[in-house]
């Protein structure tokens, strides 16, 4: 089966056999320099290769940002980078290089500027310990081996497989996958698999599968009505295996029948083919319980051997209501 990695730039090299997605975005780096001795003068042209160092692998997953010329204090505002965490005690490695200097006679290539390190152990503590680990949380480290105490600044969130997620504060991002709407009624239907084969040969699962949360439609008021007061919807997002304490969610989107999510990808181990997964639609109401707007499930076998190359769009009426849909993009990447 193509893998949805491979329509993804975001979900590459995730398998689902690890413990957790880290998400980096490289902002910007301060007082960059030559170091003495180089032969080398000026300004550099730096760009940030990352990577993940696991005691399982010597060196795995690799991303490198765009080069900024001649800048001692370049902003690379980069998008997102998803690695697969397979440890806590692995390493998050951000290496500042000068990849191409512009005076050809004294070109250098992949000339060192600086290193920082930080164990994921340390990022996942942090995040743990920030008023919203769901958000992502600001990182400033001093680069190692810079003569100039040059500093590097990035962004991190961490996802963990089997972790609940409360409500997110989601860093918007524009997304350029090339997309296709259609109703999960029309993907291919049930082929190879049998009954009771819920994992494969090899112990793992069937791989990775990848929600977002697009937009809803029309739903139900359940609010007073008055002066703009209508429901405050949000998500909840699980298969329908897991315990509700498993369960992902969106943030509250506040006095809007028609609100839009976009949210990031949420993540999910698929352990068994004939597993569903389940959204439900939420009125939040700060005074009482959530009130119910509606729910759609998904069988995952229509995913896992529908051959889905690309993220597919799905927009479905929403079940046990009078009124509503549901909007979201589901991906799989086979383990």
């Amino acid at each position: 089966l193509p893998s949805f990695a491979e329509g993804s730039k975001e979900l590459a090299g995730v398998t689902g056999r690890g413990i957790g997605i880290l998400t980096l975005w490289v902002n910007g780096a301060s007082r960059l320099a030559y170091s003495v001795g180089s032969g080398l003068h000026g300004k550099p042209s730096p760009a940030v290769k990352v990577r993940i160092r696991s005691e399982r692998q010597a060196a795995r997953q690799e991303k490198i940002t765009a080069t900024i010329p001649r800048e001692s204090n370049p902003k690379w505002n980069s998008p997102p980078m998803t690695f697969e965490v397979n440890s806590r005690m692995d390493v998050l490695q951000l290496e500042v290089l000068d990849w191409a200097n512009p005076r050809g006679e004294e070109h250098i290539n992949q000339h060192f500027l600086g290193r920082a390190q930080k164990h994921l152990e340390q990022i996942i503590e942090a995040l743990h310990r920030s008023k919203n680990p769901t958000k992502p949380l600001p990182f400033r480290e001093v680069l190692e081996g810079s003569p100039n105490q040059a500093v590097i600044d990035f962004d991190c969130l961490y996802e963990s497989y089997d972790e609940e997620a409360p409500s997110p504060g989601w860093r918007q991002r524009e997304s350029s996958t090339q997309e296709q709407q259609l109703s999960w009624q029309s993907l291919p239907r049930r082929s190879t698999y049998r009954s009771g084969e819920s994992r494969d040969r090899e112990g793992h699962g069937h791989g990775v599968l990848s929600v977002r949360v697009i937009a809803a439609y029309d739903l139900m008021n359940t609010d007073t009505g008055f002066f703009g007061d209508v429901s405050d919807p949000y998500v909840t997002v699980r298969l329908e295996s897991q315990s509700e304490k498993q369960q992902k969610r969106t943030h509250t989107i506040n006095n809007d029948l028609n609100p839009r999510w976009n949210s990031s990808p949420f993540l999910f181990p698929v352990e068994m083919a004939e597993d569903q997964l389940l959204l439900e639609v939420w009125d939040e109401d700060m005074m009482q319980a959530a009130d119910f707007l509606g729910r759609m499930k998904i069988p995952l076998y229509k995913i896992i051997h529908g051959r889905v190359q690309q993220p597919i769009l799905i927009r479905e009426r929403l079940q046990d209501t009078k009124s509503g849909e549901l909007e979201v993009e589901i991906g799989f990447s086979p383990g």
